[in-house]
């Protein structure tokens, strides 16, 4: 907890260090969260599985890789084998770097003030999923190639639909499917370039979206089941996902705050002309509420919208730009009430030894 607190702690001293430079700002952060991800040891569930899973695959030069055994996409196979010789720490420490080089080149995109930017980072930083994001480390490593891709492929390069075959997506569709050899599900980011083109000036379009949005909040638990049984029965892995097929729990808290950010990043896309790069991050943000919404009836869907953990926060940070000062003010204190909620959760009595931060130094 010690070590978590301390990183939290020095993202708000670095936004009073540099309140006027968002590159510098941005660059201290994401070393600063680099270092911390890097030098982890045994934090969350993950960790420990994907060790031996890491010293399994190099146990012999020769290892006999077999997906219905390993419970991994051959792409992670390489990956460990390529990190053999030099450890499994130093493959979560280039792994993390990665991850935080590619988040880092993400949010430099765009040219906010740092005050929205801290709302962002920060809040992406301290929120749970990002911890059990980089738990989960074949996704992890997916995500930061997905934010690579976006970042030199498509970004402010999809102006028509003939967009959608050029070089630079044809480039995003491959690195995407190399992130797949890392995830399978990061394939779903194969429909992130055509979300560009979703007419949301429309008003019905918009009217649309947010009753999509509520009915698979409240009603997905009539249709979502069916509907995932239809497609899962077609599966060459049937048992397991039907095995996480059931009922997730939302806490009223959570449901609250996700419905506030999807009427708020509407209620934008509906008002301001917003530039079609800060539009696309509501529009990306709007889906990632969607794949939440959804483990109201289908739990493993939810892990979707980790890739989508950046584009998350980002549009809390573009939606205050936007908003007249009053609402702004309102909105933006709830926000942060809403991160110092979950901080406060660090101080709960820990039950496993996973749940407490800490760092290789202390088993080398």
């Amino acid at each position: 907890m010690v070590y978590t607190l301390i990183l939290y702690f020095i993202i708000v001293i670095l936004y009073f260090v540099f309140p006027k430079s968002e590159k510098k700002f941005l660059g201290w952060v994401f070393i600063c969260v680099g270092l911390y991800l890097g030098v982890r040891y045994n934090y969350m569930p993950d960790y420990i599985p994907y060790h031996r899973t890491f010293e399994m695959f190099n146990s012999v030069e020769q290892y006999d890789y077999d997906p219905e055994i390993d419970h991994a996409e051959y792409g992670w196979f390489v990956l460990n084998k390529l990190f053999g010789s030099l450890g499994f720490f130093t493959f979560i420490f280039v792994c993390s770097c990665v991850f935080a080089f590619a988040n880092y080149k993400f949010f430099d995109l765009y040219k906010i003030k740092c005050h929205y930017l801290l709302v962002a980072v920060f809040g992406m930083v301290t929120c749970a999923n990002f911890s059990i994001l980089s738990s989960a480390q074949r996704q992890f490593v997916a995500t930061a190639l997905f934010l690579l891709a976006y970042r030199y492929c498509i970004y402010g390069r999809l102006l028509i639909i003939r967009d959608l075959l050029s070089y630079r997506s044809l480039l995003y569709y491959l690195l995407i499917g190399l992130a797949s050899t890392f995830h399978t599900s990061a394939l779903v980011l194969l429909i992130i370039p055509f979300l560009y083109y979703i007419p949301y000036k429309n008003k019905l379009i918009l009217l649309g979206l947010g009753s999509f949005f509520f009915a698979v909040l409240f009603a997905g638990a009539s249709f979502l089941p069916k509907l995932m049984n239809s497609v899962i029965q077609q599966s060459n892995s049937y048992e397991y996902l039907m095995s996480v097929v059931a009922t997730n729990e939302h806490t009223f808290l959570g449901v609250s705050m996700m419905i506030l950010r999807i009427l708020m990043l509407l209620y934008v896309l509906s008002k301001y002309e917003l530039p079609k790069e800060h539009a696309i991050v509501l529009i990306i943000a709007y889906v990632s509420a969607v794949f939440t919404a959804s483990t109201y009836s289908v739990v493993q869907i939810d892990r979707l919208s980790f890739y989508l953990i950046a584009f998350d926060f980002l549009s809390y940070s573009i939606v205050l730009k936007y908003l007249s000062s009053l609402y702004r003010r309102l909105y933006g204190g709830i926000i942060w009430v809403w991160y110092l909620w979950g901080i406060s959760k660090l101080f709960q009595p820990i039950v496993y030894d996973w749940q407490e931060y800490k760092t290789i130094f202390s088993v080398l």
